[in-house]
């Protein structure tokens, strides 16, 4: 009785912030994603951006997002473009170096970054990069991401009508034929709304390195990564929350804008799914943030129990019926949310695997919460430990 007790306790907090979440959602507005449009005349663009592509074995993806990128509606003579390579063995050096010779008129710059070639080197490449920029304004991309010719200019323009030192834009996974890919888009829909909805709030805790921005200049002040260059990960999360810590959390703001959007793949099979899931949890013994250990612990608590209650559930009819109860509660508190964000993904229709998504997300975030933080896991080419 106790321990149900205390299960109903940790599921009243974790829906409480749910609610949190979408009411932040509800919060942010649209005109705080939209701007003035340059090419209309109005406005005369000033600020000076850097776009860093950190990258590591890209051969088949960062021709596309180079593609992009020299279409871009922003004035090329305002815009700067590092390719930091974290030692690829594939051609992708090959490939930027072509791509560059091809667009002398375009400022493109390629930088191979020289480190220990047993470790992730993400977060160096991006400290390489910005050390040579001259952006006042430094916007991050993945090389295997794709977006519209207006994601430039509406973040430069969200930066200038509001001077946040970072500006936190979505991502989503690109569509996908398979069952498999669908609910990794639509699980993926939901931390960005979550994502979205907890900046909203004022609290945010989370962001993605695919799409992200930020002030150089806060970026010194904070002294970069000095403090958790020791993780394969968390280079995006680990830049939040000290942006937040030093300048505030008004500080931070969610670009609500779908041309914001960068779209990129999910993973093909289970077993890259789970490493890259592994590597998203590593960086979690690096959380000093109090309000972010807590939102963790309960997510991961409430999560943990309510699976537990399922398997619990097979030998006794009664619990199983409790953990009923709490799994329909949990899926009726985070609805508005995930549609809200599936409207503004424009993704409704991956709502239909909403309940299996469910069911499957309560077990593998156990399973992860747990895996990440000893677990060895490889990725691209290297084998990291958490």
């Amino acid at each position: 009785m106790v321990t149900l007790y205390f299960v109903f306790f940790l599921f009243l907090i974790y829906l409480l912030l749910i609610l949190v979440f979408t009411a932040g959602w509800l919060k942010i507005s649209w005109s705080r994603g939209s701007v003035v449009q340059w090419s209309g005349g109005l406005v005369v663009p000033r600020t000076k951006i850097t776009l860093i592509i950190p990258f590591r074995n890209e051969e088949f993806s960062i021709i596309p997002c180079l593609e992009d990128i020299i279409q871009q509606d922003y004035p090329h003579h305002l815009m700067e473009v590092y390719l930091a390579d974290d030692q690829s063995d594939d051609n992708s050096a090959t490939l930027v170096s072509g791509f560059i010779s091809a667009h002398p008129g375009f400022n493109l710059n390629y930088l191979k970054v020289e480190s220990d070639p047993g470790k992730a080197n993400k977060k160096l490449a991006i400290e390489q990069a910005i050390a040579r920029s001259s952006g006042e304004l430094i916007i991050m991309t993945d090389a295997d991401t794709r977006f519209s010719k207006d994601r430039i200019r509406l973040i430069a323009g969200n930066y200038e009508n509001t001077r946040a030192k970072m500006i936190l834009a979505p991502v989503e996974f690109s569509p996908g034929k398979s069952l498999f890919s669908r609910m990794q888009s639509l699980e993926f829909i939901g931390l960005m709304g979550v994502t979205a909805g907890s900046c909203g709030a004022g609290y945010p805790i989370m962001c993605n390195g695919a799409n992200l921005a930020f002030e150089k200049s806060a970026f010194v002040q904070v002294n970069g990564f000095s403090d958790n260059r020791g993780f394969s990960s968390g280079d995006d999360l680990f830049l939040l929350l000290k942006f937040r810590k030093k300048f505030g959390r008004k500080s931070v703001l969610f670009a609500k804008s779908k041309d914001a959007m960068v779209s990129t793949a999910p993973q093909k099979t289970f077993r890259d799914f789970l490493r890259q899931r592994l590597r998203w949890v590593s960086k979690s013994k690096g959380y000093k943030d109090t309000w972010i250990l807590f939102v963790a612990i309960i997510t991961y608590m409430a999560n943990l129990s309510l699976a537990g209650l399922l398997v619990y559930g097979i030998f006794n009819v009664h619990v199983l019926w409790i953990a009923l109860i709490l799994l329909c509660l949990k899926m009726i508190i985070e609805f508005p949310l995930i549609l809200m964000s599936c409207r503004f993904h424009g993704k409704t229709s991956l709502l239909l695997f909403y309940p299996w998504v469910q069911v499957v997300n309560i077990f593998y975030v156990s399973l992860v919460g747990l895996l990440g933080n000893f677990v060895p896991y490889s990725w691209k080419g290297r084998k990291l430990r958490s």
